[in-house]
């Protein structure tokens, strides 16, 4: 009875340890994520750092559970080995020789699963690095075709994990069958030594020794997953420490004054930049910068020019080599790639401030999204999906936009903020802003652990953002927060196993209790006493092992939530067949390139609106085709539609004949090549990005690399084609990573393009070779633009104007132009009122025209 209550007590108590130390490192973990510099955020990847959150964070968890089983073994051992002396004399000596033997094996099996764990564990990051990137850019992946590759570099990455899985699942085995098996061995050797030292073996003392033996038993047994969890736990605390010890943000270079004390919000004083601290040539160099209060700062340079490096010196997120930065006032961040959280959109927007309604109104009015709440279907309280994905980029980048208008800061720094929203609503923002049970408790447990991996890792993509809104402490008391729900249904997970067990242990206690009293009443001679004997000393290890069995029962049905929400997973509804056989296209398809649309109707799901009400028109073969309108009238969904990213719930679309709807997607993208509006580059190399296929030569990628003028920038590197890409492409800008979706084009030659705002984060001169190299390259093909400069359409043959998702206007440009009662007319007027010299080319195109 003592040992259960003690033995139970123990056991809960480790438990609780472990769950306050894993609410502990998640937490350090979270806050290191924060503050981690440029430098170190790249060398670490977001799978990486949830792999520590994840798998590392439970190993440690684990070991803690057998804290007290490494002082207990030795105590277990003395008194046996003790015991065993008493009843055996100098066999004990036997006995405790091969005991130490058996441990003395530990040693070597330790080290090769140590290197296993460590092996383990970097291909694990691999895997998950690739899956997370891959799952982020989903979406290009199917633009490119390139699902099928990319899977199979999932694949590729799993097999070496298998591989080292496999060996040290081996090892294991090895490890457990020497360990199991040592009790008997450990018997033979001492009865053998008792037989050669001619030591009496009497009845009771076999049975004795038989009950030691088996008292001894548990521990050896337990001695391979210790010795396995003190491996892995040790590789995780060596990663983790790691992981904790890498180079921070500067905290103090940004350099905080008072309002009273200067005039200016912003100063840099021989500003000194770069974003390796190790390098000979700065970013930035020799900046000197004084912005006055109230004053607008424009900031211009052509690609790559350091642009955006200068505002991350303003917020302190790039090294300071040398130089002052002093700041006089709050400061609010609108970052170049929209950050949303999800949630609803008012949270987006009020972003930890409190919610003051007449406040809130202004600032969605001139932040130009009251018609956009009008569209969703509960208004700013729509939950937003993951990165904001059921939202055009104009509607995240206005969210964007009214958070730092809410926060009423002093000083507003905005990188390329109208890139994504069309004149219209860029005239507007521009005027309005700048001018003023058990398994219930299971599942509880890891539906819970998901919010937490989600936050980090949104955390982790907003970081900068956070900082600049000096929100770190809010994220983290949210990271706390999750935590606590996370905790919650674990500890009642645990506590109710642990209940289980006590219980379980105190009726197997009874039975063997009452099984003894009944041998002691029997009468005499009815049983042999060494039968007796042997199945007391049996009994002893029964109650033990039954409650083992019924509790491993009733675990693996919890640990079975896993698989369901795997099978939950896996029953979601799939895309269409990659390929289909019967139906498949000619291999010169489509060769004019002409796209008609039938009564084609969008929705993303069942219980909403339709994005696209309608459309019927013909986008004829080798023609440039503009798609103009305000943000969220459609102009994405219509391009997703043609790339099949969402299937038409009425009408079809017919490309050259074939109904697209009728042939594999596989069949159906790689057919067509698109510039998307956000950019995604890969982990990998130059080359790697442009062409993941291997399908051209280093002479047809180079040329690819000239024309999209990022030739000389390879060039210039060391590595050439192999030089490297970070995740997310962190290491190139954001105008370079649109000039690598350019280059993926021009090799790609397909019959059809699409460029979804392609230019939207590029100069102006980098913007017109741009357009001048589409003319030239794809002269002879059909191109569809989307664009929300308008000068990028005003030279096509034909111009869609959508409006809520149906068909205002489709003529060509100059008919347009002669109406002044049309959409696209009041478009160019808007757009003309913010360039003079797009106004002149406006009446220059209708005069050629006439």
């Amino acid at each position: 009875m003592v040992e259960v209550i003690a033995q139970r007590q123990w056991i809960f108590g480790a438990r609780q340890l472990g769950l306050r130390l894993r609410a502990a490192l998640i937490s350090h973990v979270y806050k290191k994520g924060l503050h981690l510099s440029s430098r170190s955020r790249q060398s670490h990847s977001g799978g990486e750092i949830m792999n520590y959150m994840s798998v590392d964070v439970q190993r440690i968890t684990d070991f803690v559970w057998y804290v007290n089983v490494i002082w207990m073994l030795p105590i277990q051992i003395s008194l046996a080995v003790i015991i065993l002396q008493t009843n055996l004399g100098l066999g004990s000596l036997a006995a405790l020789a091969a005991t130490l033997a058996v441990m003395t094996l530990n040693i070597p099996l330790t080290k090769i699963q140590k290197r296993y764990q460590t092996k383990i564990m970097d291909a694990k990051d691999n895997r998950m690095k690739t899956t997370s990137e891959i799952l982020k850019n989903m979406r290009t992946l199917k633009f490119q075709a390139w699902d099928c590759e990319f899977f199979q570099r999932i694949e590729s990455l799993r097999s070496v994990e298998y591989g080292w899985l496999s060996k040290s699942l081996r090892q294991q085995a090895f490890s457990a069958f020497i360990f199991w098996g040592s009790p008997t061995f450990i018997s033979v050797i001492t009865f053998w030594t008792c037989m050669f030292l001619g030591i009496d073996l009497t009845a009771g003392r076999v049975l004795s020794a038989f009950a030691t033996f088996r008292m001894l038993q548990d521990p050896i047994f337990s001695l391979p997953d210790l010795l396995n969890v003190i491996a892995q736990g040790k590789v995780s605390v060596d990663r983790i420490a790691s992981f904790l010890k890498k180079e921070e943000i500067q905290h103090d270079v940004i350099e905080y004054v008072s309002k009273d004390k200067t005039e200016f919000d912003v100063v840099i004083e021989k500003g000194r930049f770069s974003w390796d601290p190790e390098t000979a040539i700065p970013t930035l160099d020799e900046i000197e910068l004084r912005v006055k209060r109230g004053m607008k700062v424009a900031i211009c340079g052509s690609v790559g020019s350091g642009k955006s490096s200068m505002l991350s010196g303003v917020l302190g997120e790039i090294f300071k080599q040398s130089g002052n930065v002093k700041i006089s006032g709050t400061k609010a961040y609108v970052p170049q790639s929209a950050w949303i959280l999800t949630g609803n959109i008012r949270d987006n927007i009020t972003f930890g401030k409190e919610f003051d309604e007449d406040k809130y109104e202004k600032t969605v009015e001139a932040c130009a999204l009251k018609k956009d709440f009008e569209l969703f279907s509960c208004g700013d309280l729509t939950e937003i999906g993951e990165r904001g994905i059921n939202m055009s980029g104009g509607q995240k980048q206005r969210i964007q936009i009214a958070r730092a208008v809410y926060q009423d800061a002093d000083i507003y720094l905005f990188d390329d903020p109208f890139s994504a929203v069309d004149a219209h609503t860029g005239t507007h923002l521009f005027k309005r802003y700048y001018n003023p049970t058990a398994r219930e408790l299971a599942r509880l447990a890891q539906i819970q652990i998901t919010p937490i991996l989600h936050h980090f890792s949104e955390s982790l993509a907003g970081a900068a953002s956070i900082r600049a809104f000096d929100q770190e402490g809010r994220f983290m008391s949210t990271n706390l927060v999750l935590l606590d729900g996370f905790s919650r249904p674990w500890f009642h997970n645990v506590s109710a196993m642990e209940w289980l067990s006590y219980r379980l242990n105190l009726l197997s206690n009874f039975v063997f209790a009452f099984s003894l009293v009944l041998l002691v009443s029997l009468p005499e001679g009815f049983i042999n006493p060494s039968i007796a004997g042997l199945a007391v000393t049996y009994g002893i290890n029964l109650n033990v092992l039954q409650a083992s069995v019924i509790w491993n029962i009733c675990n693996a049905e919890n640990k079975m939530i896993s698989v369901e929400r795997i099978l939950q997973y896996t029953n979601i509804a799939s895309e269409s067949p990659l390929v289909i056989e019967d139906c498949r296209p000619p291999r010169n398809w489509p060769e004019t390139g002409t796209i008609c649309f039938q009564n084609l109707q969008i929705r993303y799901a069942e219980h909403l609106p339709s994005v696209l009400k309608n459309i019927t028109c013909t986008f004829p073969g080798r023609k440039k085709i503009g798609v103009v309108g305000r943000t969220g009238s459609g102009k994405s969904t219509l391009i997703q539609a043609i790339f099949r990213i969402v299937e038409p719930r009425e009408g079809c679309i017919v490309i050259d004949n074939v109904d697209i709807c009728e042939i594999g997607l596989h069949d159906l993208r790689s057919k067509l090549s698109i510039i998307p509006q956000d950019p995604a580059l890969f982990e990998g190399t130059v080359r790697g990005n442009l062409d993941p296929l291997e399908q051209y030569s280093d002479s047809e990628v180079w040329e690819a690399l000239d024309k999209c003028q990022l030739g000389h920038l390879v060039r210039a590197k060391e590595e050439k084609l192999d030089s490297p890409v970070v995740e997310n492409g962190d290491n190139w800008s954001a105008g370079q990573r649109q000039l690598f979706c350019l280059g993926r084009a021009l090799l790609k030659k397909s019959s059809i393009l699409v460029l979804d705002e392609a230019t939207a984060s590029v100069d102006s001169a980098t913007d017109g070779v741009i357009q001048d190299i589409i003319c030239q390259q794809f002269n002879n093909r059909t191109v569809v633009t989307i664009a929300h400069r308008i000068h990028t359409v005003i030279d096509s043959d034909l111009v869609l104007v959508l409006s809520d998702g149906r068909i205002a206007e489709y003529d060509e440009p100059s008919k347009l132009l002669e109406r002044e009662d049309s959409f696209f007319y009041k478009l160019i007027k808007e757009y003309s009122s913010r360039s003079h010299s797009f106004n002149n080319l406006a009446t220059q195109h209708v005069q050629d025209r006439e």
